[in-house]
């Protein structure tokens, strides 16, 4: 090879790298050129000579458009000051304007828009939101059954039919006789009425001759004018209302307590049968009414028909209740002299719900009685007001202050409501209503809230009873209480393809079951090994399911100290809650409607009854304390020595005599005043607030007045805050397994593991014996055979003890 060559190929491949080198550098130019400005502005963000004034100029310009807008707004926030109370009563809308027809035209045009957008005609539901045709609730097997009224999107009326006694050749003599609850939309009423009369009636015609309107709300009564002028009502001769509502169409008023006259044709009278009693529910609106249905022979069910007061899960707005909503902030500041405002929204609403607890006669004091109450709510919002328990925690909704019970129950409830309201077209949504009472006790947050009240009450019931009860009542001879054998229900009537008969039973029947798998495997394992017979496994098996309802954790009050100021005030609005009926919104309304009036200016004037107070306590399941006393005899204890002050010739010296319950001078309502000074020596009947601040020899203690009031044992007890807390780690289902003592042999080594007493928070309680109920597997044999009355508890110090 020649140097020229050499020098060729070297030039040559000179060329080559050296036109790769000017493409790089080209590309690196160009990609420094769409990076340049980007680097500019990092360089200029982070540049501390340029944007430390910039920042200053900003925040100056920020603050002085502040300042500017300020001054633009200080006429308008004096202004909103002055009009917060007025804004934020925004209830008042609906109870005025709503009312004007232009309300009215927009309700209705926005419901019949959505209603037409979501139901199709061609399917199960036939156009409404629910298949209801098929369904009937039956009241008297082969004369009164209840049938469903969908309208809207979600409202429900219902309709009440009455069938004459059938000839020999089941024919009808006379036709069958009928009244509608709640008529708000007229085309959807008419259509389900014949579809009713085709399937369930072989298409006689059904005399409509009453509406009854829950409400005024135009979404239970827009129906009534134009069910009137339709030949399907041209029988109707009385539509009923509340005596203060504006019902269209509205002849016959209300009152609460009232009879309602049913309807009836020649031999076909509904009034022999059955009986609707009207109940005032004055919160939703001032005069909401429930129509309580009962039979009059036979069976013990009653049929509820609550509007917009009780829903199956929760309850209505309390729209023309009082303004206001007890913050925990004002409730750690209130105590026994705190007043009460019995018309406050949701304690209104709760008193309303207590009223148609009490008002329900089937077995006042037996068990069963919860699973004969039927509710009939007016709006099909189950499968909503269940999923805002668990998107909203508050108080009601806090699942660790309640039974697992609760829990597990508006779970599975909640499932169900998911599976009803989301079936196929070709199988049509299913209602979840009617329900019963003894599930809404469970999953109904307004119906929790009363029994975390009825906690509080049977607390203070046996603080008092514990520390202040003059005379007590030998449990041991006192006789049953007249509590009423729980009756059967007739056989319903048998259901078909077209034609689907309820009855109480059936609304009361869970579809889950929740029990303790421990428990449960226990059962298991016994039957395997022969351990248990067939019969003593059945008797095992139904009583499970009663564990959950006892709360995991336990509190009571540190025995020698008063209970905490909030506590005092909780308990005594538990007994207006629970113990006192409802009030109306305004004295004229209390006039018209026969309720009690507001009271505004001394809530220790509200009447307490012994009675309402045990009927509810009960069908709440308090009827006994922690300790398996009978609630209603503390409540007597209480109410006898109550009326020895009321009546002054009862009382002798430091004696009390027996008052008896059934004598003339015996009073079954007692002013809270009264009952809050005897259960925690609180003064009673407190002077006013502008008394007090203003008037100070007028605000003194009139509970001392040596006449009237003794001295109470509490003014020289300790004041505490808080309650003493139970809870036994190593026998909680809950908690248990994460302590490592699931062996019935580690119990002890668990709890005498040397645990000293700074290791358990440095108690100060020295070496006092606390009492620790364990299950009887886990005592052993030995303590199985024991001849101890306390056989299943066993005492260890303190210190022991978690």
């Amino acid at each position: 090879m020649s140097v020229s060559d050499d020098k060729s190929n070297d030039h040559g491949v000179g060329n080559v790298n050296s036109t790769t080198d000017i493409n790089n550098d080209r590309n690196e130019q160009q990609e420094s050129d769409v990076q340049c400005w980007g680097s500019i502005f990092r360089e200029f963000r982070h540049s501390s000579c340029m944007m430390r004034p910039l920042t200053l100029v900003m925040i100056l310009l920020l603050g002085m458009f502040f300042i500017v807008t300020l001054l633009f707004q200080c006429p308008a926030l004096i202004l909103g000051f002055f009009l917060a109370p007025v804004l934020k009563r925004n209830s008042w809308y609906v109870e005025f304007l709503y009312s004007l027809p232009v309300g009215r035209w927009g309700h209705f045009l926005l419901m019949s828009f959505t209603s037409k957008m979501r139901h199709k005609a061609h399917d199960k539901n036939r156009g409404f939101h629910s298949r209801t045709v098929e369904q009937k609730i039956e009241v008297v097997p082969g004369r009164v059954y209840i049938h469903f009224l969908p309208q809207w999107l979600d409202n429900i009326g219902y309709l009440i039919v009455c069938l004459p006694e059938p000839t020999a050749e089941d024919l009808y003599p006379t036709p069958p006789v009928g009244l509608i609850i709640d008529c708000g939309e007229m085309e959807a009423v008419v259509r389900s009425i014949e579809l009713i009369q085709e399937y369930h009636y072989d298409k006689n015609p059904i005399q409509l001759q009453s509406i009854l309107s829950t409400h005024k709300h135009h979404d239970h009564t827009g129906g009534n004018d134009g069910l009137l002028n339709h030949p399907i009502g041209i029988d109707i001769r009385h539509v009923f209302g509340g005596a203060v509502e504006k019902v269209p169409c509205c002849t016959d008023p209300l009152v609460d307590g009232e009879n309602i006259q049913l309807p009836c044709f020649e031999s076909n009278d509904m009034n022999e049968l059955v009986e609707i009693e009207t109940i005032a529910v004055p919160a939703h609106t001032r005069g909401s009414l429930v129509f309580c249905l009962r039979t009059k022979f036979g069976e013990q069910a009653e049929y509820m028909f609550t509007g917009d007061t009780i829903f199956s899960g929760g309850g209505g707005v309390p729209f023309e209740a009082d303004v206001g909503v007890e913050t925990d902030k004002q409730l750690r500041r209130s105590n026994g002299n705190t007043h009460i405002r019995g018309n406050l929204g949701r304690m209104a609403m709760e008193r309303c719900f207590t009223e148609v607890i009490s008002r329900a006669k089937p077995n006042d004091l037996s068990s069963g009685s919860g699973d004969r109450i039927l509710i009939f709510p007016g709006h099909e919002y189950t499968q909503e007001l269940l999923i805002r328990q668990f998107q909203n925690m508050v108080e009601e909704n806090r699942w660790k202050n309640f039974s697992p019970r609760d829990y597990f129950e508006t779970v599975s409830h909640m499932y169900v409501a998911f599976h009803r309201r989301s079936l196929p077209h070709n199988s049509g949504r299913l209602l979840l209503v009617p329900s019963t009472l003894q599930r809404e006790v469970h999953i109904n947050t307004h119906f929790r809230s009363l029994r975390r009240s009825a906690e509080l009450v049977v607390r203070a019931l046996k603080f008092w009873r514990n520390n202040f009860c003059i005379v007590k009542t030998d449990e041991t001879q006192l006789v049953e209480n007249g509590v009423d054998i729980q009756k059967s229900l007739p056989r319903k009537s048998k259901s078909g393809v077209k034609k689907w008969n309820l009855d109480a039973s059936s609304a009361s029947e869970s579809v889950f079951t929740t029990v303790y798998t421990a428990d449960l495997q226990a059962i298991i394992e016994d039957l395997g090994s022969g351990k248990i017979e067939k019969n003593n496994a059945i008797e095992q098996l139904q009583s499970i399911t009663k564990k959950l309802n006892v709360p995991v954790v336990n509190k009571r009050a540190i025995p020698g100290f008063l209970p905490s100021d909030k506590n005092i005030y909780r308990g005594i609005c538990g007994l207006a809650i629970l113990g006192s009926r409802p009030s109306a919104m305004t004295i004229s309304d209390s006039r018209t409607m026969k309720i009690p009036p507001p009271m505004d200016y001394n809530s220790d004037k509200i009447l307490v009854s012994m009675k309402r107070l045990i009927v509810v306590l009960t069908r709440l399941g308090f009827s006994q304390t922690s300790d398996g006393e009978d609630v209603s005899i503390i409540i007597k204890e209480l109410w006898n020595e109550a009326n020895k002050y009321c009546n002054p010739a009862e009382f002798n010296g430091s004696k009390y005599n027996k008052v008896d319950l059934e004598s003339s001078n015996w009073q079954d309502r007692i002013e809270i005043g009264m009952l809050k000074w005897l259960m925690y020596g609180v003064s009673a009947n407190q002077p006013s607030w502008f008394t007090k601040i203003c008037c100070m020899p007028c605000s003194g203690d009139i509970s001392k007045n040596n006449l009237v009031y003794p001295e109470h044992p509490a003014s020289k007890m300790n004041k505490k805050s808080g309650d003493l807390v139970s809870h036994d780690l190593l026998t909680c289902y809950l908690c248990r397994n994460a302590t490592g003592c699931i062996q019935m042999q580690d119990i002890g080594t668990c709890l005498f593991d040397g645990e000293s007493e700074e290791s358990n928070g440095g108690s100060n309680l020295g070496n006092q014996e606390v009492e620790i109920a364990l299950p009887q597997s886990i005592l052993g044999e030995e303590a199985a055979h024991s001849n101890n009355d306390n056989d299943n508890v066993i005492a260890f110090p303190t210190n022991c003890c978690t």
